[in-house]
């Protein structure tokens, strides 16, 4: 939200693979309301994404929003909210004479309307705060296959969430408690329309509610030590209800730079229509019989100030583990397509992430990460393979320089990501087998100069020395790509 009376800014670059974005907002403020309106629009013309391949794959997006809020007294407030978005997007094909993705003049052709209200309330000098929200989400996702059409997807839902905090203990200097109520309501409904062929119809509809009942508690105890605790009760109208839950602790010592931490938490998450109901009769046909993904994991981590607070380093130990993992690229001999299913077994994940950020000068600062990830998925014998785009290592540098009194800004990002594996399905038996995809670094540079306060020139250069690399097999990710752009502000 602007806090000037009248506010406008606006954005417009261009660069590499025919790219053009540009955009800008408008704000009108009072002491007791305002609205902000923003446009953005993108055009690309895209790269080849299959390996090999000569065709590019385009994007072209327009997006609209709406926003405004009124506060009628010094405790209630009330808003409106909209986002409309139209989108297309090229895409490609698979080609089951070779079992790779293949050339294809596919597209998608999508709309996305969201829009809501919400409220406000803020009782015993804030300390008691009530929030309401009601949303509608109306999507359509049309294809078109050499420019015939290959059938359609809609989706439509209604959301209400209400949420009740209570701020506990500010008569205790030393320790302060918040209980957290909340429950939220969400209906879904899908629809799929295109030819019925004689092995199955794509013609359906679908629905599903689901009913969130929520209770945290946040707390510090005695001062340096605070801790959280919260449970969900899901209530699911196709799905067995299920309740999940999350604890967590962090100690500060008073008067010191060290930071412990742990967490332990249980999740879940549902199919989604298409991988239950969708059907396009030469890719992919879905499972209604999929259960929710089912997660549990724990982590453990140490926080260390230095150089009088200049310099932070972090170490975590994580552990996951997921049972009913859902594979959405499994070959159906009886089809001859593709679908989803829930994997047998457990995956596991474990890991270490380190981190050292620091400002060594007013102007420069830099971080430095480092993730080491073992993980492992069930195979077909029963027994535990290496989990399929999950690079066991990974690191990132960044350095970020400030220059000509903080007027220039400069920044290099340097990414690592190792070997990883990835699954083939070889014809004619389509069995999947593994194959390893490279491990690459890539660098990224930006580079921006503030004219004015308020008219700022900028370029920045993607994966500058145009690695070649893959993280899916068989399809290509963007080349090199430079880009120049000026934002300003009224």
């Amino acid at each position: 939200r602007s806090t000037r009376p009248f506010d406008a800014a606006g954005f417009f670059e261009g660069g590499s693979f025919g790219t053009v974005h540009g955009g800008g907002r408008f704000s009108a403020t009072s002491a007791r309301g305002g609205v902000d309106v923003g446009v953005s629009h993108l055009d690309s013309n895209g790269t080849k994404s299959v390996v090999g391949g000569s065709e590019k794959d385009g994007v072209e997006n327009t997006t609209l929003t709406l926003r405004g809020h009124w506060e009628p007294t010094d405790s209630t407030d009330l808003g409106i909210f909209a986002r409309y978005t139209d989108a297309t997007n090229e895409f490609d094909d698979f080609d089951f004479s070779t079992g790779l993705p293949s050339d294809a003049d596919r597209q998608s052709d999508d709309s996305l309307l969201l829009i809501g209200a919400n409220a406000g309330l803020a009782l015993l000098d804030n300390r008691w705060q009530h929030s309401l929200r009601l949303t509608f989400l109306d999507s359509d996702h049309d294809q078109t296959f050499n420019g015939a059409d290959a059938g359609s997807t809609a989706a439509e839902k209604l959301g209400l969430y209400y949420q009740s905090s209570l701020q506990l203990g500010r008569a205790s200097s030393t320790a302060e408690h918040r209980l957290t109520f909340a429950i939220d309501h969400e209906q879904e409904d899908f629809a799929q329309r295109g030819a019925a062929l004689g092995f199955g119809d794509p013609n359906q509809d679908q629905e599903l509610e689901n009913t969130g009942y929520i209770a945290e508690y946040l707390g510090q105890p005695f001062s340096g030590l605070n801790v959280s605790a919260s449970v969900r009760h899901d209530d699911n109208s196709d799905f067995d209800n299920i309740t999940t839950y999350r604890l967590t602790a962090a100690y500060q010592p008073p008067g010191s730079q060290t930071r412990i931490r742990a967490s332990y938490g249980t999740g879940q998450k549902s199919p989604t229509f298409v991988e239950r109901f969708g059907f396009f009769a030469d890719q992919f046909v879905g499972n209604p019989a999929l259960n929710p993904e089912k997660s549990t994991g724990f982590e453990v981590g140490i926080s260390q100030g230095l150089a009088g607070g200049r310099l932070r380093a972090d170490l975590v130990y994580f552990n996951e583990e997921l049972d009913n993992e859902i594979n959405g690229f499994v070959f159906d001999l009886s089809t001859f397509t593709f679908t989803a299913e829930n994997v047998d077994g457990q995956s596991k994940r474990e890991g270490i992430e380190l981190e050292l950020s620091g400002t060594f000068t007013p102007n420069l600062s830099a971080g430095l990460s480092y993730t080491y990830t073992d993980s492992k998925q069930p195979d077909p014998a029963g027994g535990k393979v290496r989990e399929v785009r999950r690079p066991k290592h990974m690191a990132a540098l960044n350095l970020n320089l400030a220059f000509l009194n903080a007027r220039g800004n400069a920044n290099l990002n340097v990414t690592y990501t190792g070997q990883q594996t990835d699954d083939f399905f070889a014809p004619p038996l389509f069995v999947a087998e593994k194959v390893d995809l490279d491990e690459y670094a890539l660098v990224d540079l930006a580079v921006s100069f503030a004219v004015t306060p308020r008219l700022t020139l900028y370029a920045r250069a993607e994966n500058l020395f145009d690695e070649t690399y893959s993280n899916v097999f068989g399809f290509a990710a963007p080349g090199r790509g430079a880009y120049a752009g000026v934002r300003v502000a009224l």
